[in-house]
């Protein structure tokens, strides 16, 4: 069954889990909602040079900072991200590399990089754009590397931002959605440790993660278990009819005036001085497309534009039509950079490659040269210590039961710090000796 847009946003919101939000629905009836003591009590919030800039905000690049189906005019998913946006503007300055600190990196991939292979059904490989600014020709020596806020083993976020913050972040998007909040929730663990917000009126839902995310979406009512699939009854905003459906159908130029239009539609919200339109086309190994939307304001420099990409960029939702939902991701006010590291080449991390030195949650495998058909550089966005950039490999891995026309690939990391600036322990785990 094809996955709707919503269910992809609920992937995206797995830090905050159905426990979690069923804890806070028992505590409806009474007075569960965030207070400002527990408010006050909460500070720990990035000091980093670049968070630092990024609440600064504004300037030359400001940046942005789960669940289901989504509904309301979309009067500015984004007025938050004024505030909530974040900027990079340059790596710690007067950083040596003796001072820089040894990176502990995740053992396993990090959440949301190189976790499935994508299929491309009736596209080559050479036309694919997922709108990645990184290119080798760059020509990049070093890139940030950035002490990430904190997780539990879990992976449920429980520092970063306060709840007196987040609930500023959730009153501020409820205004610009022109939805009342009713009542703020707290998210708590188990052991009480606050993860996150939920406030709710009727249909819409809006989540804060103290990890910056920020979410805003229309629940979907089922009326059975095979009405599911990600079906909505509305959304945040009724789209123009030239941009009927759910995006597959429409071209690349016509999927970039839609992000152009609602980010133009939200200037003042969202704080973009150069907006850059990020839109793809992705499929299962049945063929079953899914076109991606996002945006991320253009930096000040290659470095800058990489950083805005990755960590500070918003997400749009796209189904039947509507603006079902959107995400903000605003990492750059939680994290902290740790200085900025020298990278290893594309032709050092193919070696690695081809050795067995990378992670792919798809399992580790001899992999051939000819394989290996593209890379690009990302950065993680999981639960680990540090947040650092990586090659990215796609592998061309075909799959039992793909369609005729898809081609399947495997998505492998190598990390592309080098490998002295890497705790020993953690990197051992990045040698594959099958």
């Amino acid at each position: 069954m094809k996955r709707g847009k919503i269910d992809e946003l609920m992937d995206a919101i797995g830090a905050i889990d159905e426990e979690l939000i069923a804890e806070a629905a028992k505590v409806r009836a009474g007075s569960g909602t965030a207070s400002g003591s527990a408010a006050e009590s909460e500070s720990g919030t990035a000091s980093g040079s670049a968070a630092e800039a990024g609440r600064a905000g504004g300037a030359e690049n400001s940046l942005p900072a789960k669940k289901r189906s989504l509904r309301l005019a979309a009067l500015a998913a984004c007025l938050c991200l004024a505030v909530l946006a974040g900027a990079y503007f340059g790596s710690r300055a007067g950083t040596t590399d003796e001072e820089l600190p040894l990176l502990d990196i995740a053992p396993v991939a990090p959440a949301g990089m190189g976790d499935s292979a994508i299929g491309l059904a009736g596209t080559d490989l050479d036309e694919f754009d997922n709108g990645n600014p990184w290119r080798e020709e760059m020509g990049l020596k070093t890139l940030p590397a950035f002490k990430n806020s904190s997780y539990d083993s879990a992976g449920a976020p429980i520092g970063g931002l306060s709840a007196a913050e987040m609930k500023e972040r959730l009153q501020q998007l409820s205004a610009a959605f022109a939805v009342e909040l009713l009542d703020i929730q707290e998210l708590k663990l188990a052991d009480g440790t606050l993860c996150g917000l939920s406030a709710q009126n009727g249909e819409i839902v809006l989540e804060a993660e103290r990890n910056g995310g920020l979410y805003i979406y229309f629940r979907v009512r089922v009326e059975s278990e095979e009405a599911a699939g990600g079906r909505t009854e509305g959304g945040l905003l009724a789209l123009p009819a030239q941009w009927a459906g759910d995006g597959a159908e429409m071209t690349d130029e016509e999927a970039r005036e839609l992000i152009l239009w609602l980010t133009d539609k939200y200037a003042a919200a969202f704080g973009f001085d150069d907006p850059q339109p990020v839109t793809y086309v992705e499929s299962n190994l049945v063929g079953d497309c899914t076109r991606k939307f996002a945006v991320y304001d253009k930096g000040s420099s290659d470095v800058a534009d990489i950083i805005n990409y990755n960590l500070a960029r918003v997400e749009f939702y796209i189904e039947d039509g509507f603006l079902a939902g959107v995400r903000i991701i605003g990492r750059l006010d939680v994290i902290e950079e740790a200085g900025s590291y020298p990278l290893i080449s594309v032709a050092e991390a193919t070696e690695k490659l081809l050795a067995g030195e990378y992670k792919s949650l798809s399992g580790n495998y001899d992999i051939e040269e000819e394989q290996v058909e593209k890379v690009e550089l990302v950065y993680s966005t999981g639960t680990e210590a540090y947040l650092i950039p990586y090659y990215q490999f796609y592998v061309n891995d075909p799959y039992e039961g793909m369609r005729e026309d898809v081609v399947h690939y495997k998505l492998c990391l190598v990390p592309a710090v080098a490998d002295e600036y890497i705790l020993t322990e953690t990197l051992a785990s990045w040698r594959y000796w099958g």
